[in-house]
């Protein structure tokens, strides 16, 4: 599988992850840095 490199601020902090190509950005944050209360929509 593939993996993307991310980099972002998040409550102003930076932030650096590895992301699967099929995940969404949402079970990025809540799977990759725990970040529960982020929600779709």
């Amino acid at each position: 599988m593939s993996k993307h490199h991310v980099s972002t601020v998040i409550n102003g902090e930076p932030v650096e992850f590895l992301c699967e190509a099929q995940q969404t950005m949402l079970d990025c944050l809540r799977d990759e840095l725990g970040l529960t209360g982020s929600k779709e929509g």
